[in-house]
Order: structure tokens, then C-alpha cells, then sequence
């Protein structure tokens, strides 16, 4: 997505009134809203999943309980998360995977910069 950001730089008097000159810049975006592919899954102790995330760059990837699996790095567009826990039978537990970006392709510091995040859900079967 391209967004044309304009800027008010000078006003000009004319006999068919008053111009103002506007300067701007491109600026490019990857997506409006970080997402994560796939959002879930089904795992058994020892089983794996990739997970990727898209809409951002410089993405760090944290688990809610580091006792039921782990990802293969904190940080990138591709993990593997890997399950190391297996719950009683009848009893699964979920797993809660976020990611957060920095909005792509920002390339003004006046604009809005504020981090993005995404979230799966993986859930562990006995």
C-alpha cells in the first residue's frame, strides 16, 4: 500500500487568491495489521509447528508459559514452536503466541509508529 503524506510549506498570494505549495513524500507499507499464520494449532508433546508472521518488520515472537514448548528464535518472520509438555488426558491446555512488529515501511518520524502485535493459539493434547 502507498500513502502520499503532504506538508504545508509555503503559502503564495496571487490575484486569483491565495496557493499553498505542498511537499510529500511516498511512503511505502507492507500491510495495515500484523498477522500470524497459522492463528492455531493442535499439538502432542514433541510435535512441531511453523509459524509465520507477515504486515511489519523486526518481529519478536514471546510464548505465555515457557514450560509447555519453545520456539526455535525470539526474533524473524519464521519460527518453529515445538511442544514439550503433555497434559493430562481430557484436560488440554493452550498455549499463547504473540508477535509484535514495528509498522513497515515508516520512513517519517511525525507519523504514528506504535507497535503492532498478533496472536496464535496452540493447544496441547495428552
Amino acid at each position: 500500500m502507498k500513502v502520499r503524506v503532504l506538508f504545508p510549506v509555503l503559502a503564495v498570494a496571487s490575484s486569483l487568491g491565495l496557493a499553498a505549495l505542498m511537499m510529500g513524500c511516498e511512503v511505502t507499507s507492507k500491510s495495515n495489521r500484523v498477522s500470524v499464520d497459522p492463528y492455531s494449532a493442535t499439538l502432542r508433546k514433541g510435535e512441531s509447528v511453523g509459524l509465520h508472521a507477515s504486515g511489519g518488520d523486526d518481529f519478536a515472537w514471546s510464548l505465555s508459559d515457557h514450560k509447555l514448548g519453545t520456539l526455535s528464535s525470539s526474533h524473524g518472520e519464521n519460527v518453529v514452536y515445538t511442544s514439550i509438555y503433555s497434559p493430562p488426558a481430557g484436560s488440554p491446555v493452550v498455549q499463547t503466541i504473540t508477535v509484535t512488529a514495528d509498522p513497515a515501511g515508516v520512513v517519517s518520524t511525525n507519523l504514528d509508529v506504535s507497535a503492532k502485535t498478533a496472536t496464535a493459539y496452540i493447544t496441547h493434547t495428552g
